[in-house]
């Protein structure tokens, strides 16, 4: 069975991409999954597919790199973080900006 592929991101679909690294500031996996859940049911958007990534490293992330992948085989229009600092540590600025616009979302 292949995944259902669609040609533009649907404003009311997301991909969530969580990310922990062992800064122990920084929110939980938990903490975050709620955060985005709830900023999802409050504007109606349906969360397609969950993605996440732990540690340090800032070179290996293939949970980001499955969360881009998602959003066109999802159709998701969006991508979804937790916060501000999460995205900054995600990486979606430049490069990473740039390839989910490409795929049809925007961060």
């Amino acid at each position: 069975m292949t995944a259902r592929r669609f040609k533009r991101g649907s404003p009311e679909r997301a991909v969530a991409y969580v990310r922990v690294s062992t800064d122990a500031a920084c929110a939980s996996a938990p903490e975050q999954r709620q955060a985005i859940q709830a900023w999802a049911s409050r504007e109606g958007v349906e969360i397609a597919s969950w993605h996440e990534d732990r540690g340090e490293d800032i070179g290996d992330r293939p949970g980001f790199a499955a969360a881009l992948e998602a959003l066109t085989l999802a159709g998701a229009g969006l991508l979804a973080v937790a916060s501000d600092d999460r995205a900054s540590i995600a990486g979606l600025s430049g490069p990473y900006r740039s390839a989910a616009g490409e795929r049809g979302a925007r961060p």
